[in-house]
């Protein structure tokens, strides 16, 4: 770590004569290559059997590593120029984005306002804006339901009232069937037969009969 001694005793023995130490200070420590400057030149000729002692004082050392922001900064910070050999993270990295960029290049111009999105759905909402104003109320989808609920809501009526023998609607054979099958009836035995409505008011079936019970006159009231 650079600096770490920064400022500390740092204590230079001759070994050629024991009793001639030089005491310094650093000034500075590169800790890539562990070189020390000193505060001023020794009082001997520096050999390299001679002995070095640096005494550091406890308050001056950081016992403690970089923080996690340190190492954030220091990545982030970082060139990316410096990590672009092949192999390495950094090369993949630009390799990767750069193919992400080749890739959406079309995509950010078709997003933008009057880009190729833009313009589809542009185009589809002219064709569908005939059928914004269709589909509201009043609009041309609802006026063919009502339009279709009006002829659909006389259905029943028209088929009952629908002529299917002579002058008689399915309505007044229905009524007639009633009072033949469950209405009142008069003159049993006799040449004439009634059969009377549901609510008892009129004769819904008149009918002559000759001495062997065959019909020979019959009046249908089916109002």
């Amino acid at each position: 770590m650079d600096d770490v001694y920064n400022n500390q005793t740092i204590v230079l023995f001759d070994d050629s004569d024991d009793d001639a130490p030089s005491v310094r200070t650093v000034s500075d420590y590169d800790g890539d290559t562990q070189t020390v400057t000193l505060s001023a030149a020794p009082d001997f000729t520096v050999a390299s059997d001679d002995s070095v002692k640096i005494f550091v004082t406890p308050a001056a050392v950081s016992l403690t590593g970089p923080t996690a922001a340190d190492v954030a900064d220091a990545v982030w910070d970082e060139t990316s120029t410096g990590h672009t050999d092949a192999g390495k993270a950094g090369a993949q990295l630009w390799t990767d984005i750069d193919a992400i960029l080749a890739d959406s290049n079309e995509l950010q111009g078709d997003w933008t306002d009057g880009g190729r999105l833009d313009l589809l759905i542009d185009a589809i909402l002219a064709d569908t804006n005939e059928l914004q104003g269709d589909i509201t109320d009043g609009g041309r989808i609802d006026l063919i339901l009502d339009a279709i609920l009006a002829d659909t809501a006389a259905l029943p009526g028209n088929i009952l009232d629908e002529t299917i023998e002579g002058t008689l609607t399915y309505r007044q054979i229905i009524k007639i069937f009633l009072a033949v099958l469950a209405g009142k009836s008069s003159g049993g035995g006799s040449q004439s037969l009634a059969f009377r409505d549901n609510a008892d008011a009129k004769n819904r079936v008149a009918a002559t009969v000759d001495a062997n019970g065959n019909r020979t006159a019959v009046t249908l009231d089916g109002s």
